[in-house]
């Protein structure tokens, strides 16, 4: 851990005991002020509602424990010392900060970073210009999946986008892909609308229709271009050896990973560079069992044919992803006008449009106003998960952490780098 009297972060991997060291926090800093209503100054922040109810249940079991006899000797010994307490009263102000949570339970801070922002939105509604009753959806992919509905009801009056729709379905059709784009235009909206890709697609709307199917078609021609020339140089390799009367017997591993497979693999489509082992017999150049056969002619094929192949894996697997996502991004523009509309008419925000308005419209908010805002003052940040937080969260959290550093009040961050998302 490093730390500070004040910020501190806990660099933690799954069942390192994370959570067991954030409530041990947290429970300090409840114990060593004589204000039982200090809990309401403490926010914890997790990632998902099952974290929170965890952290949630253990503070409160704790307090039950030190309030009575459910602590061990060396644990009450440990809160006593670190909190400059005698025993005696560890127990009666746990006790008293038991009943104080219980009697003020909406107070106890402890929650997702969305409903968080929830909260910031209420609170700042009115100055967002937002209807005080806005309803709340956190299903996106439902709300894409009427907004492509929708989409496809219009098509009568846009003739261009029917076209193109037809087009990628023709595509599927010809790639042994199902014909109905509809599932897979939710599925690939829904990823592209996350609030890490939020730049993006702002870029993304200044593109028209014709621009975004123009790059469609460029991506398809570059990816077939590279697999041709792939499907080419590997069929001209199996031609040779065909030709020269060779089979499996003929060459080392046989039918299990052998330079025949190699080709006979990249022909039919599993497009891939040598194995570690097929680069070894191919350097050393022992990939043949028969040594009747001309070995110069066939190593000379395979060396260009390998050649092309490696040289077009990369533009071959570059194109191929861009093509997995590019029917959703051709059309996404469209699908975004419908899914706006659609919120428009019900009053609606999405739980992962949250942290956009907020960092757009209070980021440069004095801190004392927010804090007036959603009626209370945290001066201690407690936030778990810390990898998944996105930039815009924690932009949007950053004024009111820094604000506690700054007055030399708890900032704790537990995460895990290896497990980030972002």
């Amino acid at each position: 851990m490093n730390h500070n009297p004040s910020f501190k972060i806990y660099n933690a991997s799954a069942g390192s005991g994370k959570t067991y060291t954030l409530v041990q926090e947290f429970l300090l800093i409840l114990l060593a002020n004589s204000d039982v209503n200090t809990f309401s100054q403490l926010l914890a922040i997790t990632f998902t509602n099952k974290a929170a109810n965890e952290m949630k249940s253990r503070i409160i079991q704790k307090l039950q424990e030190l309030s009575g006899s459910g602590c061990d000797s060396a644990e009450i010994a440990f809160y006593a010392k670190k909190s400059n307490l005698e025993t005696h009263q560890v127990h009666q102000r746990a006790d008293k900060i038991l009943t104080n949570i219980l009697h003020n339970y909406g107070l106890f801070a402890v929650s997702t970073i969305d409903k968080f922002n929830l909260r910031l939105m209420r609170a700042f509604s009115q100055d967002l210009g937002l209807s005080i009753n806005f309803d709340v959806e956190m299903d996106t992919k439902q709300m894409l999946s009427e907004s492509v509905d929708l989409l496809f009801t219009e098509l009568h009056d846009n003739q261009k986008l029917a076209d193109i729709l037809a087009d990628i379905a023709i595509d599927n059709l010809s790639n042994n892909e199902r014909w109905d784009i509809s599932a897979d235009m939710v599925n690939q909206s829904s990823e592209l609308l996350k609030d890490k890709f939020i730049e993006q697609m702002q870029l993304l709307q200044k593109l028209s229709l014709e621009e975004f199917n123009d790059f469609r078609n460029k991506a398809k021609k570059k990816f077939f271009k590279a697999r041709n020339t792939i499907y080419e140089a590997a069929d001209k390799t199996l031609e040779l050896i065909d030709a020269l009367g060779l089979d499996y017997n003929d060459f080392k591993y046989k039918s299990s990973g052998s330079m025949l497979k190699y080709f006979e693999q990249v022909a039919s489509g599993d497009i891939k560079k040598f194995s570690s082992r097929q680069q070894k017999m191919f350097d050393d150049e022992t990939y043949l069992t028969n040594n009747q056969v001309d070995f110069v002619q066939i190593h000379t094929q395979i060396q260009a044919a390998y050649q092309v192949i490696e040289t077009q894996i990369p533009d071959y697997v570059l194109w191929g992803k861009i093509n997995k996502k590019i029917n959703a991004l051709t059309v996404i523009n469209e699908i975004e006008k419908q899914f706006n509309a659609l919120k428009n008419e019900n009053n609606i925000l999405l739980l992962s449009e949250f942290n956009k308005i907020i960092s757009d419209n209070i980021k440069d908010q004095p801190i004392p106003f927010i804090y007036e805002k959603i009626g209370n003052r945290y001066n201690h940040y407690f936030i778990d998960e810390f990898q998944d937080t996105s930039t815009l969260q924690w932009q949007n959290l950053k004024p009111l952490v820094q604000n506690a550093h700054a007055e030399n009040q708890t900032v704790m961050i537990v995460g895990d780098p290896k497990q980030s998302i972002y």
